[in-house]
């Protein structure tokens, strides 16, 4: 069985002018928030869009702060005193300085934007204390005068926002109220409401002028005590009052009163609210659903209720809350069912055929053909059921029928198209074959033709019919093309051109040029071009394409022939019967097209997401979905005609749509582009409490990796949206972005720039709002201007210091160079010196004595004691010598070596001489190394302490301490008798050239007379 039924014809001419007058009814789809979607509640009774586009929506459990995408609930918080301070909102205002300030049950708050918190006042008491109260906002009088209502004392006050001062007006038995400010007289009007009766004040500079009451229990005036729900004040003299009796009419100045409490017929009780849209027209919410009232007629002309089959109806029949934003939407709040809103300014399209129309039919409401008789009736066929709906020019159900064959039985089969014939009789096309159907009888006569084939898709399954040019009507069936033609007064139906002479000739789709070509699509892969041959009836195949897309609809302009088919549209061009895709297809958010309508700027196209329309001046376009009106996004094919008023009937898989093509003039109101989040170096924490409310901000330079979550604020296709950015000093061009909400800019350097970001709404058309943010990412220390400046200063210095170290060192080289050639001669000289006065003395001496020996041997005098002088001459030079070398050794060039020949020769020495010699030393030396002076000072200026303390002391003990730190220390004490530095004898050098010797290599020399003789060496030593 085929997967779908099949349709019928697109007609531009069927109905009277009778047509032109008929009425255009509205009909709106109403958008849903509630709890399920993000709302705080479903209780709502305040909005509020402020002058940045948000609306806000106060609930008795908080307020909630939507964009048209994303909803953010403002709520209560014990544990955050910025949160706001009460969950019960009374109402929501913004000042002239763009501050929302919020009423709620614990007093009053204004909304900090940038740091997304709130700030929260107290109300001050008579006594000077401040209480969280109920509190009613009214509105603001003046830049900084801000009206509220003070509900446990029953007070009118005053706060000024600018001093934070209090200030108490008058008192009141209301609870809620409105406030109107007259500039004509420069008074200000206070309405009380919810309670019996309302009062009427007005004031001047803060003062009670006046004081009535209006449907109060006043015997009197003769009047009864009336609830008031709320209070909307037109104007100087108009007021409505919404009631539990309806609604009221109020003239404030006459005192008099008109009730309004019926629509159609029907009773309307318990008004809730009114308010006036922006064309003038009164809407009133009620516990019946939604009104709208014509101000001028003084009647209720249309009802939203609420719908269970119906998705796109208003959420509730109890609404007690209006409001109309900047943008034309109606904002509904309820009580128990969320908030549902609809744009009422793009009216576009009506609906009929609703599922709760078709509740006999169960429901059934998809609308598979429609036909247009010559009475102005249109006849609907709909999916799954038998019957013909046929509707007045207004589109109401006029009846419906199920037909009958001749017999009385009911026709069971499936009928596919009607084309109407006269005026009560059409062809039907069914899976049977041909009938006749007379509209007044109710009864389908079968006509018979011959066949190819009489299987069950044979000739007698009927798929199109279609009129041409000369009135006669063309069948295409599952086998053979026909023809209906008047012959000798009578129809005659016979197979149609050679195209029947085709191997596969199961025909469906067919359509006539107003060249009077006629195309031709089979079901398998063929597209044919008939073209006349020139004799009578007679047509020839003109072009056999290989079209293997299923064919949809035909419809033409003055070149081309447009296709509408499952994969998209073609062009076929009817100068040389070319064919081409559509470069249209690339701005189409669907491939399945059902039909086209082609007009002389636009071009309409219908599909299964929705309606596509075309501006083909500007090549650019937009979808129409549900959410402009549409009752359903799915459109049936050929399921389409356009009345001589122009306006457009389309089946839909949710009943039947209407609109005027020619005059639909769309508009989208702007939408805002906003920054939700912004993150440094890919942190999941945002860096900004607010960054859509931030214009600047400063980074560190590490802070150099960032990204955005963007949206926009909009109320209509704001999914549709595509959005383009660009970082300016560092995009070179805007980035387009499609429907990406997100960027993300890594390792940018240090400077300044811009972010902007910009959005185009579903029509493709650039919104005039862009949202900057200046960033400034600074630079590190090390580059900056005045680090660059130093550095260069500071390598200046350096490379002078090198140079000026490198000239230091190398006369410092030169000099030690020097210095040491100095040492070297100085050493020659000391050695020279030593040799000359330690071992010249004793050569002189041995020579002397040798001499002297020669003499006695002459003069035969004994020579032994000078032989053994000789002697011991000689071992002294030969001790001198070993110390002279072990001072020149460099082997001996260490601490260590130096006190242990010290220790060695001090002891041999005083033990040789018979004195207890005792050392107490370390008993490691460390490693350092001494120069040759260094060690020849010590060891000399040590040998002459002991040296004297032998000559001199008289001692029997000495004690050596040696102590090694920064300084080599050797103390040598003995106990002998002592002496009187100061009585030293006469040209004595020992203690002079003891005392030199230490201050040659930077040490001292101390000498401590008691209980015997201390001599103190203090040396430094080399690091």
């Amino acid at each position: 069985m085929r997967s779908r039924l099949l349709y019928t014809i697109i007609f531009s001419a069927v109905l009277f002018q009778s047509v032109l007058a008929q009425k255009f009814n509205p009909y709106y789809n109403f958008k849903q928030l509630n709890e399920e979607n993000g709302l705080a509640q479903n209780i709502v009774y305040h909005f509020l869009q402020d002058s940045r586009g948000y609306m806000w929506v106060g609930t008795r459990n908080g307020i909630s702060l939507f964009d048209g995408v994303r909803t953010v609930n403002l709520l209560h918080d014990d544990q955050n005193k910025k949160s706001i301070s009460g969950n019960f909102i009374t109402r929501i205002l913004e000042d002239a300085d763009h501050t929302i300030w919020v009423g709620t049950n614990a007093g009053i708050d204004f909304y900090d934007i940038k740091e997304n918190s709130f700030h929260h006042f107290s109300i001050e008491k008579p006594d000077g204390q401040y209480q969280d109260t109920y509190c009613v906002l009214l509105g603001f009088i003046n830049k900084y005068e801000l009206w509220f209502i003070e509900t446990e004392s029953k007070t009118i006050k005053i706060f000024n926002t600018k001093t934070k001062k209090f200030k108490q007006v008058c008192s009141t038995d209301a609870v809620d109220g409105t406030i109107y400010y007259n500039s004509h007289s420069n008074t200000v009007d206070v309405w009380s409401y919810l309670s019996m009766s309302t009062t009427h004040m007005v004031f001047r500079n803060d003062s009670l002028l006046s004081k009535e009451e209006f449907f109060g229990d006043e015997k009197n005036k003769g009047k009864a005590s009336l609830l008031i729900f709320h209070v909307f004040v037109q104007n100087d003299s108009v007021t409505w009052l919404s009631t539990a009796k309806g609604l009221i009419k109020l003239n404030v100045s006459a005192h008099t009163h008109e009730v309004y409490d019926t629509a159609d017929g029907r009773s309307i009780k318990e008004v809730r609210a009114a308010t006036l849209s922006p064309n003038g027209q009164l809407w009133v919410s009620s516990t019946s659903g939604l009104f709208i009232f014509d101000i001028q007629a003084k009647k209720f002309l249309d009802n939203f209720s609420n719908d269970v089959l119906d998705p796109f109806s208003i959420c509730s029949n109890n609404i007690v809350s209006l409001y109309f934003d900047h943008s034309g939407n109606i904002w509904c709040g309820s009580y128990g069912d969320g908030v549902s809103y609809a744009n009422v300014q793009n009216n576009y399209f009506s609906k009929s055929l609703s599922k709760s129309e078709m509740k006999t039919e169960k429901k059934q409401n998809e609308v598979l053909k429609i036909s247009a008789d010559q009475e102005g009736n249109f006849w609907c066929l709909v999916q799954n059921v038998q019957e013909f709906w046929q509707l007045d020019s207004s589109l109401h159900i006029k009846t419906y029928r199920r037909p009958l064959l001749d017999n009385g039985k009911i026709f069971n089969g499936s009928v596919y198209q009607l084309l109407f014939n006269g005026k009560y009789t059409a062809w039907c096309g069914t899976d049977r074959g041909l009938f006749l159907f007379n509209t007044i009888s109710n009864k389908m006569r079968q006509v018979h033709y011959p066949t190819f084939s009489n299987e069950l898709f044979g000739s007698n399954w009927i798929n199109m019919m279609i009129r041409l040019h000369d009135s006669s009507i063309l069948l295409s069936t599952m086998s053979g093309l026909y023809r209906i033609s008047e012959e000798t007064g009578k129809e005659s139906i016979k197979p149609f051109s050679n195209i029947n002479q085709k191997p596969f000739k199961s025909f469906d789709l067919m359509y006539e040029d107003s060249e009077k070509n006629i195309y031709v699509k089979d079901i398998g892969q063929h597209l044919y071009v008939l073209q006349d041959s020139g004799q009578t009836g007679n047509y020839l195949i003109k072009k056999d394409f290989v079209f293997p897309s299923h064919v949809a609809h035909f419809s033409e302009d003055e070149n081309d022939i447009y296709i509408a088919s499952a994969t998209g549209l073609y062009l076929l061009h009817k100068k040389n019967f070319a064919i081409e895709k559509s470069s249209i297809n690339n701005l189409l958010p669907f491939n399945g097209i059902t039909n086209v309508l082609v007009q002389k700027n636009k071009l309409w196209l219908f599909g299964e997401k929705g309606l596509y329309c075309l501006d083909r001046m500007q090549n650019t376009g937009r979808l129409f979905t549900t959410e402009d009106g549409l009752p359903a996004n799915k459109f049936d094919e050929l399921a389409m005609i356009v009345t001589n008023s122009g306006k457009c009937l389309s089946g839909t898989s949710n009943g039947l749509v209407s609109f005027y093509p020619n005059t639909l003039n769309d508009t989208i109101y702007p939408p805002r582009p906003q920054l939700i989040n912004m993150y440094v170096n890919d942190s999941s924490k945002g860096f900004l409490a607010n960054p859509q409310h931030t214009s600047a901000i400063i980074l560190s330079h590490d802070q150099n990796t960032f990204s955005f979550d963007f949206s926009c604020i909009s109320f209509q296709h704001a999914d549709a949206c595509t959005y383009s950015y660009k970082l300016a000093n560092y995009d070179e061009n805007w980035i387009a972005g499609g429907n990406t909400h997100y960027t993300r800019y890594s390792r940018i350097p240090p400077g300044k720039y811009t972010f902007m970001l910009r959005v185009s709404d579903a029509s493709g058309k650039r919104s005039p709002y862009i949202k900057t943010m200046e960033i400034n990412i600074e630079k590190a220390f090390w580059q900056t201007t005045i680090f660059k400046i130093i550095s260069a200063i500071i390598l200046a210095a350096i490379v002078l210091l090198c140079i000026k170290w490198y000239l230091r060192t190398r006369i410092q080289k030169q000099q030690r160079a020097f210095e040491k050639q100095q040492a070297i001669e100085k050493e020659r000289t000391r050695i020279a010196t030593d040799m000359h006065d330690d071992l010249g003395a004793g050569l002189s001496r041995i020579k002397f004595l040798s001499e002297t020996i020669g003499i006695k041997k002459q003069m035969r005098q004994p020579v032994e004691e000078d032989i053994s002088s000789i002697s011991g001459y000689a071992n002294e030079m030969i001790g001198k010598m070993g110390e002279i070398i072990w001072a020149l050794n460099e082997k001996n060039d260490s601490l260590s070596d130096l006190l242990s020949y010290t220790r060695s020769y001090a002891v041999d020495y005083l033990m040789t001489n018979g004195i207890e010699c005792q050392v107490n030393a370390p008993s490691t030396f460390p490693s350092i190394f001494l120069s040759g002076e260094f060690r020849r000072n010590i060891y000399l200026t040590i040998k002459e302490a002991l040296h004297n303390i032998l000559k001199h002391a008289r001692a029997n003990k000495v004690v050596i301490e040696i102590a090694i730190g920064k300084k080599l220390e050797v103390s040598i004490q003995d106990d002998g008798v002592g002496f009187d530095i100061n009585n030293k004898r006469p040209f004595s050098n020992g203690i002079n050239n003891m005392q030199k010797r230490m201050e040659d290599i930077g040490g001292s020399l101390t000498i401590i007379q008691k209980k015997g003789t201390t001599v103190i060496l203090s040396a430094p030593l080399p690091e």
